[in-house]
């Protein structure tokens, strides 16, 4: 296992605490302020400004709801 990647318990706890709301979904703000920073390390993207890490949320957000949940 790569020791740089997120475990999957990792990435849910991160995700409910970056759950502001408690709604148990992450809005594109809530993404872009909790966890931007530490996706652009975690990945080893190139993820240089809001911008790049709004597209990132884009992308994980298959439904296109506005949100994404664990």
């Amino acid at each position: 296992a790569d020791p740089y990647m997120p475990t999957q318990l990792h990435t849910h706890c991160s995700m409910q605490e970056a759950d502001e709301d408690g709604s148990g979904e992450l809005d594109i703000d809530e993404f872009v302020e909790k966890l931007g920073p530490y996706l652009a390390g975690a990945t080893g993207t190139q993820l240089n400004s809001i911008d790049d890490i709004r597209q990132l949320f884009m992308k994980i957000d298959a439904d296109a709801g506005g949100t994404v949940d664990w």
